[in-house]
């Protein structure tokens, strides 16, 4: 059986056994879930939507769209047991190592039946199918089979500061990476791994340190110029080269200063080798006297990108209700001249629920305005801001202004959301989505039947950095529920009954490079009514440690 005739055949048991789910007798002792989304993204090319559904001990999800032109259909069942669960169908495996030096998590899509067992001091992953050739969306999954794939990633304790590992990749091409990480103390953690992947050499070592005012991290990667942790055709899947540092002075809450050094291997869409990129970074911040002042120096080269920029700025706030900031860019691409910008920004705050920005730019001897600004109600949310990104991979200046839009608005209980994001190509892209939750629960006697309806109370919120752009995709737990943010980085979970819920922040399972640290969130929550339920906001900062 090939490739995708295995894919095919995973896919219809999956979906048979999604079908098998939904009517399945459930006991009237038990509760089940259910959750409709759809959307439309640019930055994945994708148009589709998904059904889910969860119960006590099971849950599952069947997913069809179309991604990069071409229609898809996914399903996934979980069942779970006391200590272990069992997979079939499209599902995202973390691939993460120890020695990743720069944070940050690596996932493929693979298409299969799979077994994870978790005990203290053990864990075990298996999955027997196929790789997907394409990425999933931020509303659907689905996915093309690809390769035949096996693989078998554990973890095991074996002293109590040692830990072995292995990541093994049965395919086309092989992979087998076994690694130790040890952590002699809380401040300190040092990791090694070694092997082949997708056929290359592969060789690493890392380092990381926490000692408060100070925290370092560093590794060094050796492996080939078509080193990948496994053969698949993803645009997100860049490697670690080289050497890889980062090291950050924070001596007090009033300055910090930071350096980094990042190589990469950048895949070839072609299947070719892949390009190596070094982005270097050193940067800072003052808060003194009631002014904010941040600067920052940026330099990207390699075989298919080569630009240097750097920036300053500084802020304050005028009256409670006003804040102005002035920043500069300059850059240089290649050997091309160099540019320059100057950007003011003006903050004003109307009230809880309505902001306003003007903000001045002034590049190549021609000066433009442009406004926007934030209103927030309970049925409708909109955002319209502007920020100035480093896009490492545009050609030419690397500077952009993209716009950042965000739009919630609430109907019928159905919230429809759009929202933007800036590429590293400094491209924009749009999302999008609307979602809707039900509820399935027992009659009131035996004999009665189940009713289905939509839970009254609404948890709803955003998760955004502390300079208020949204963090897409991040992790909440909430009453034991996992809740993922959208684009615009808001959250929402309807509940049964308005009893207080906890509120957890899952920072290690946020996407993207980097770490990130809760500043600022509630402990537990109330779900309210429609009419009655406003928005909590819980603010994050991009770190160079876990937490």
């Amino acid at each position: 059986m090939n490739a995708a005739a295995l894919g095919r055949s995973c896919c219809r048991a999956a979906l048979t056994s999604l079908l098998l789910v939904m009517l399945w007798p459930v006991p009237v002792s038990h509760a089940q879930s259910f959750r409709v989304q759809a959307g439309s993204s640019t930055l994945t090319r994708a148009t589709g939507g998904s059904f889910d559904v969860r119960g006590r001990t099971y849950d599952a999800s069947i997913g069809a769209g179309e991604i990069f032109g071409r229609f898809r259909v996914g399903a996934l069942v979980r069942k779970k047991t006391k200590n272990s669960t069992l997979s079939f169908g499209d599902d995202a495996v973390d691939f993460a190592l120890p020695t990743d030096t720069l944070g940050g998590r690596y996932y493929f899509l693979a298409r299969g039946a799979g077994l994870t067992v978790a005990r203290p001091g053990f864990s075990l992953f298996a999955l027997a199918g196929t790789t997907a050739d394409s990425v999933g969306a931020p509303f659907f999954r689905a996915a093309d089979a690809s390769g035949p794939l096996g693989l078998v990633f554990f973890d095991k304790q074996i002293a109590p500061r040692w830990r072995f590992f292995s990541r093994n990749v049965i395919a086309e091409r092989q992979t087998s990476l076994q690694g130790v990480e040890w952590i002699p103390r809380a401040s300190l953690k040092v990791a090694a791994a070694g092997g082949i992947g997708a056929g290359e050499g592969y060789a690493s070592a890392s380092a990381h340190y926490d000692g408060g005012w100070l925290v370092a991290h560093g590794g060094y990667v050796a492996a080939g110029r078509q080193f990948r942790r496994i053969q698949i055709d993803s645009p997100s899947s860049s490697e670690s080269d080289r050497e890889n540092v980062s090291v950050t002075i924070r001596p007090s809450a009033s300055w910090s200063l930071n350096a980094s050094r990042q190589n990469l291997l950048q895949p070839d869409s072609k299947g070719g080798a892949a390009a190596r990129v070094t982005v270097n970074h050193l940067g800072g911040n003052l808060n003194a006297a009631g002014f904010r002042v941040t600067a920052g120096l940026f330099d990207a080269h390699g075989e298919r990108t080569d630009n240097l920029g750097a920036s300053i700025g500084v802020g304050r706030a005028l009256t409670e209700t006003v804040d102005a900031s002035l920043t500069y860019f300059t850059s240089t691409s290649g050997r091309g001249p160099a540019s320059g910008s100057f950007a003011a920004t003006f903050r004003e705050t109307l009230g809880p629920r309505l902001t306003l920005v003007q903000i001045a730019t002034h590049a190549s001897g021609q000066t433009s305005l442009k406004f926007g600004g934030s209103f927030l109600s309970n049925l409708v949310a909109v955002g319209i801001d502007y920020q100035t990104v480093y896009a490492p991979f545009r050609v030419g200046n690397p500077f952009v202004q993209a716009i950042t839009l965000h739009v919630r608005v609430l109907i019928r209980n159905v919230p429809l959301q759009v929202a933007t994001f800036t590429t590293p190509t400094g491209r924009t892209r749009y999302m999008v989505s609307g979602s809707q939750s039900w509820y399935r629960s027992p009659g009131g006697s035996g004999s009665a039947p189940d009713t289905i309806r939509l839970a009254r109370y609404l948890i709803q919120g955003r998760v955004i950095e502390e300079n208020g752009r949204p963090v897409p995709g991040a992790v909440l737990r909430i009453s034991g529920e996992f809740v993922l943010t959208d684009s615009a980085g808001q959250f929402f979970l309807r509940m049964k009954k308005a009893a207080p819920c906890r509120i957890e922040v899952a920072t290690d399972e946020f996407p993207g490079p980097g770490y990130f640290q809760v500043t600022s969130a509630p402990g537990s929550v109330v779900p309210a009514t429609d009419d009655t339920s406003v928005p909590i906001t819980i603010r994050v900062r991009r770190s160079d440690r876990p937490h």
